[in-house]
This record gives structure tokens, sequence and C-alpha cells, in this order.
């Protein structure tokens, strides 16, 4: 058991620093043409630095909130099939103790249960941004 605690911890440290390092990602930064075409001084606009994007960055369809949703989706998934997993070792180790049974089957039980609750959370916010946005 001590071996799980160990691995509950690393996991969970892996699976932060998956999220943090996810939801800080890097924006690509646009350019500006300093030099023939000046949008608002009559220049022609050709210059992808004078079109505008009327896209929302919130709640577009390739908003934050979204991208915030299918961060925290595949990480909770990822965890929860994990989680499963080692519900699956543990029933296979319990060595017919009914305690570490039932608690192997609890452990795969709310897991799926997760990844049920996971993928309707997902369904729902994206629901509601495509119909708010």
């Amino acid at each position: 058991m001590r071996f799980l605690a160990i691995f509950g911890r690393w996991l969970a440290v892996a699976v932060s620093s998956l999220a943090i390092t996810s939801a800080l990602g890097l924006q690509t930064v646009g350019a500006v043409n300093f030099f023939d075409d000046v949008c608002d001084k009559g220049g022609s606009g050709s210059s992808s630095v004078c079109t505008t994007d009327d896209e929302d960055n919130i709640s577009g369809n390739d908003g934050i909130i979204l991208r915030a949703a299918n961060v925290i989706a595949v990480v909770a998934g990822f965890t929860a099939v994990i989680m499963i997993i080692l519900g699956g070792f543990m029933m296979v180790t319990a060595g017919g103790d009914s305690n570490k049974l039932s608690t192997a089957r609890r452990t795969i039980i709310y897991s799926v249960v997760g990844v049920v609750v996971i993928a309707l959370a997902r369904l729902i916010v994206g629901f509601v941004v495509t119909r708010v946005g």
C-alpha cells in the first residue's frame, strides 16, 4: 500500500503540472508592419496586420472558455482512466480480502461515474458557449 500512496502523489503532481502547463500555453503574437502598410494613415490595408478578427476570444469557437474546458476534460479524463487502472490493480492484488476488494470496486465505479460526469460537463459547456457566443 505504501507504493500506491507514493504512486498517487506522483500522479497528482504529474497531472497538476500538465494542467498548469497546458493552461498557460503560449499564445501567438501578431507582428506590426512599420514600413509600407500603415492602416491608420491611408495605407492599402492589404497586410495581415490591417485585417481585424470579429471572433470573440472569450467564448468563440477557439475561445478561452472552450480551451479551458478541453484542458480540464482531458486532464480529468486521463486521471479517471489512471484511477480505473489503479482500481483494477487493487482488485487483482486484493488476495481475497473483502475490504480491499470493495475499495477497488468503489474506485472503479467512482472513476467510471467521473468519466460520465466529465463528458456531460464538456458537452454542456460546449452547448452553452455556442448558444451564447
